[in-house]
């Protein structure tokens, strides 16, 4: 199920301006990096520093897609990830990580991995990618996108 994505698989006019990812990591400097990218390609961006907020944060707002660190204090991203699926299987899952030595069942709880210092522009086809197919998915299945069921929290103070 994870895959890594080729830079070849830009698609710069299948950005979604409306939707929400959820960005968790503990290291704030990649996440605001990570934030700040995202916000200027025209996603909504929520946050998180550790698994259990963005547990609580995912739960209460539709999410689009979660890009989701591994190797974190507390609950680590694969834990995170087996309690979102169970919660919606349906939010694409991207593991972006650093670490060295992930486990090959945690890539395949997610839809796919991008390492910490990939391209830019590989993390953004990415999402583009999933968020274009998990709608579709939506669509052909009747269901209606979380994206329009809540209005997502946003931290005041980011």
């Amino acid at each position: 199920m994870g895959e890594v994505m080729q830079p070849s698989r830009v698609a710069i006019q299948g950005r979604h301006k409306d939707a929400v990812v959820l960005c968790i990591d503990d290291d704030e400097l990649v996440l605001e990096v990570t934030r700040a990218i995202l916000k200027k390609h025209g996603y909504l961006v929520l946050t998180a520093t550790n698994g259990r907020h963005g547990l609580e944060i995912f739960r209460e707002n539709a999410v689009d897609l979660v890009l989701l660190d591994y190797d974190m204090p507390g609950i680590k991203g694969n834990e995170v990830a087996v309690e979102m699926r169970a919660f919606n299987r349906q939010v694409p899952l991207v593991l972006h990580s650093g670490a060295a030595d992930i486990p090959e069942l945690t890539i395949q709880l997610t839809d796919a991995f991008i390492s910490k210092g990939s391209e830019t522009r590989v993390m953004l086809a990415t999402i583009a990618d999933l968020i274009t197919k998990s709608r579709a998915d939506a669509g052909r299945n009747g269901a209606t996108y979380r994206a329009c069921q809540s209005t997502p929290h946003v931290d005041p103070a980011k």
